[in-house]
């Protein structure tokens, strides 16, 4: 874990909205020098503004801007899909450049990489702690990157900085850590609202230029990162009966105005239960977006029971819980054509009710006697039935969401096709 000294100075960079402040942080703490490049592999930032002493890095030298030529080879060699699939830093030793290694992390915005940033070795041995703190030098430079393609002012400040690192979990333990995070509470104070947004029209910007700003003016504090390629802004100030508020309904159609969709976790106090309450938001707004197509805004208590099936369904494959009363009726409807599953689906679920089981299945009472006589010599009485409840809630939500996902896809089809039927 870096600790926060590091991060201070990071965020202090980031303040600044500058890559070079961030170089310059960077070779101060790791005492090697810092290159960072771009996505094109054109140096955005090099600290110190010196010779490094390497013929490679040092020719095309013009101010800060340098273009080594040993990118070329970097690009063509089989290290550079080794930094793509890489999931912590690494350490580059090939070619020209045997006994001068460099530490490289990968720079990444909207899911993609952004670019790379580099502290040459020569000469120092590398320990942990550097992997570390160059993997937390790449987050800053990602987090620059991220509010380049989609900031809602140009003043990038702590508390955003801030919630980027606890949405990333990397901030450090500890009292350095207390104190940032009185820092923060101080420019927004809780309750809390975490919101976890995004666009349907992948293509449309706005969303995130203007919706902390827009939410600003009804919320008050509002603190915005982009992370993991979706959009959280966190509210402070939020009262317990917000949704019947008209600050809220206001918020709403902001939302509505953007065309995003949101999800929205509970209210909470601690800005250290920030994780729980990511979970909350992304949760709602994945469940929400399949389940409630039509809605744009989703809260988390109004899908508990979907969000905890579907944690079900997705861990645990429906057949490896299905009891064998459940496989027995299955296998003889498909012998004989009856349909005694589906009958004992909507008893159970219907709270065992003859009455609405029947109308349900369009049936006479008396038919659904007899099947339920039937099921009964083959599942057993009231008690035998009773853990079927469970497992017939999680397959019809696994149903609910093939469908919404079957029918989302279709729209998403039919608004890609041109004229003629011709996909564009």
């Amino acid at each position: 874990m870096v600790n926060a000294e590091l991060y201070g100075s990071l965020f202090a960079a980031l303040s600044k909205r500058s890559a070079m402040e961030i170089a310059k942080v960077s070779q101060r703490f790791l005492k090697m020098p810092v290159v960072a490049t771009d996505a094109a592999f054109v140096v955005i930032a090099k600290w110190p503004n010196e010779p490094l002493g390497d013929e490679q890095w040092d020719a095309n030298r013009v101010n800060f801007q340098i273009e080594p030529r040993f990118l070329e080879t970097f690009r063509e060699d089989d290290h550079f899909a080794r930094h793509v699939e890489a999931k912590a830093p690494i350490l580059i030793d090939w070619g020209h450049y045997a006994g001068r290694p460099r530490l490289t992390a990968l720079i990444r915005a909207k899911d993609s990489v952004a670019g790379f940033v580099s502290a040459l070795t020569t000469g120092c041995e590398v320990e942990p702690w550097h992997y570390a703190a160059i993997e937390a030098i790449a987050e800053a430079y990602s987090f620059l990157a991220e509010m380049e393609v989609g900031a809602r002012s140009k003043r990038l400040d702590f508390s955003t900085a801030f919630l980027y690192g606890m949405l990333g979990g990397t901030l450090c333990e500890g009292e350095e850590r207390a104190i940032m995070r009185t820092q923060f509470t101080s420019q927004i104070p809780g309750p809390y609202l975490l919101i976890s947004a995004k666009t349907r029209n992948p293509y449309e910007k706005a969303l995130e230029r203007y919706l902390g700003s827009e939410l600003e003016r009804y919320f008050g504090s509002v603190a915005q990162a982009v992370c993991d390629g979706t959009l959280y802004l966190l509210t402070g100030n939020v009262p317990a009966d917000y949704r019947n508020s008209e600050v809220y309904h206001a918020a709403t159609s902001a939302v509505k105005k953007f065309g995003a969709v949101c999800g929205l976790s509970r209210p909470f106090s601690c800005i250290d239960d920030l994780a729980d309450h990511r979970w909350q938001a992304d949760s709602a707004l994945r469940i929400g977006e399949v389940l409630k197509p039509d809605k744009t805004v989703y809260h988390y208590d109004d899908f508990l029971l979907d969000i905890a099936l579907d944690e079900v369904t997705r861990r645990i494959g429906l057949g490896l819980v299905e009891p064998t009363a459940v496989h027995a009726l299955r296998r003889e409807d498909a012998e004989n054509g009856t349909e005694y599953l589906e009958t004992l689906r909507h008893y159970i679920l219907s709270g065992k009710n003859k009455k609405a089981t029947a109308a349900a299945l369009n049936i006479h009472r008396n038919t659904l006697l007899y099947r339920l006589e039937h099921i009964e010599l083959v599942v057993g009485g009231d008690e035998a039935q009773e853990g079927l409840f469970l497992y017939f809630l999680l397959e019809r939500h696994a149903k609910d969401v093939e469908a919404g996902k079957s029918a989302r896809a279709r729209v998403s089809w039919e608004n890609d096709e041109g004229p003629g039927g011709r996909r564009v």
